[in-house]
């Protein structure tokens, strides 16, 4: 991956997570992960070869909290990456 490609994913995330700041629907595809991580708890997805993924938590305390960004290069869910997004939201409950 170019550091240019890199830094426009980087900024796809950054314009999304602005707009859940501020009430408003991410621009990025997104899935729920009530089941796997916790109550609250959302992926923001950019599909491709790799694919990269931002886990967050809206509405905690009024500020949005970022708990994992990874990339991944299979279909299968990472649950190393779930695991430790899991663990980071204990951490800040």
């Amino acid at each position: 991956m170019t550091p240019k490609y890199a830094k426009a994913i980087q900024e796809l995330f950054v314009v999304s997570l602005d707009a859940i700041c501020k009430g408003q629907t991410p621009y990025l595809e997104f899935d729920t992960l009530t089941h796997s991580v916790g109550q609250g708890v959302y992926e923001l997805k950019v599909n491709g070869k790799p694919a990269y993924r931002c886990v967050y938590i809206a509405k905690l305390e009024d500020a949005v909290h970022v708990l994992h960004c990874f990339t991944k290069t299979t279909n299968q869910v990472d649950k190393k990456a779930m695991k430790t997004a899991k663990k980071r939201l204990k951490d800040i409950r």
